[in-house]
Parts: structure tokens; C-alpha cells; sequence
């Protein structure tokens, strides 16, 4: 199974798209809907929209959260993506003086979140284990997300492109 994750690696933008489009196309539109993933052209654009993530990494995104789906079981939700800069000063400064409800790290100076190149998740169901971040940070570094789970201050639910 990594093998054809690293495969569809540099085409992962049009093969999601393409993939979306197909399994809506198959009469799996009810499956699709509570996946959370677009389910026509207008869908996938008001994603890409509504979160601010570049088109390339929306659909790692997408993807990241299909291949936990099938893999495990595992239901993805996106906490956050795009962040002005002045949204990601303001994390920065409610951690500085201890409100670090919903933080699990100091948000850095310089993020992709402000660039629409990073997204944080959140897993649906009870608190997971060490080893369900740990497959997740893997499937992500195989579709070529750096995963947050490996900077010196781990930021698990942290995935960038």
C-alpha cells in the first residue's frame, strides 16, 4: 500500500480531484458527503475557498483524511488552516500569557498557515494514541507533508506543504 501512495505523490492534486469526481459519479455521494469530501466542482472549489489551502495542498488534505478513513477507521476533522498574520500574532501572544486553550504549542513567528500551506486536525472519536499520530505523520510524509509530530516542540495535529 506505501508504494501507491508514493506513486500518486506528485499527481495528487488532479488524481484526488479525479478520484472525488468518480466515486460521487459511482452513486457514492452519501459516502462522500460524510467523509467531508467535495462532491462536485463547485464543492471542491468552495473547499479550497473556505479553508484558504493552496489547490496542491487541499488535496493532500483531502487525501490524508480518505486514506485514514479506509485504513484505519480513523475520521479526520481540519481544526485549522489558513491564518492572517495578525490571527496567528494573536495565538502567539494568548500562549505568551498563558491561555493556551486549544494550543498544543507556541504558534511560530513565521507559519504556512499564513501562507494557505499548512493545516492542523483533529480526530474524531476518543483521544488517540501515540501510535495512530504516529501513522498519520507517516501516511502524510508519504503524499510529501512535512508533519509537525518531528519539529523539536511536536505539534502533532500540524501538517505542511
Amino acid at each position: 500500500m506505501g508504494g501507491e501512495i508514493l506513486v500518486l505523490r506528485n499527481s495528487v492534486v488532479n488524481w484526488t480531484f479525479r478520484w472525488l469526481l468518480q466515486f460521487v459519479e459511482n452513486g457514492k455521494q452519501e459516502l462522500a458527503k460524510s467523509l467531508s469530501y467535495p462532491t462536485s466542482a463547485a464543492a471542491w472549489e468552495s473547499f479550497k475557498r473556505d479553508t484558504g489551502l493552496l489547490p496542491e495542498v487541499a488535496a493532500r488534505a483531502l487525501y490524508l483524511a480518505w486514506y485514514a478513513k479506509q485504513l484505519g477507521g480513523v475520521t479526520l476533522e481540519l481544526e485549522s488552516a489558513y491564518r492572517s498574520p495578525a490571527y496567528q500574532l494573536e495565538l502567539q501572544r494568548r500562549w505568551d500569557s498563558g491561555n493556551r486553550a486549544g494550543l498544543i504549542s507556541r504558534p511560530a513567528s513565521s507559519s504556512k498557515h499564513t501562507e494557505g500551506r499548512a493545516f492542523d486536525i483533529g480526530i474524531v472519536g476518543p483521544d488517540p494514541s501515540k501510535e495512530l499520530w504516529e501513522g498519520l505523520g507517516r501516511l502524510g510524509e508519504a503524499l510529501g507533508l512535512r508533519w509537525g509530530g518531528r519539529f523539536p516542540s511536536p505539534d502533532p495535529v500540524h501538517f505542511d506543504y
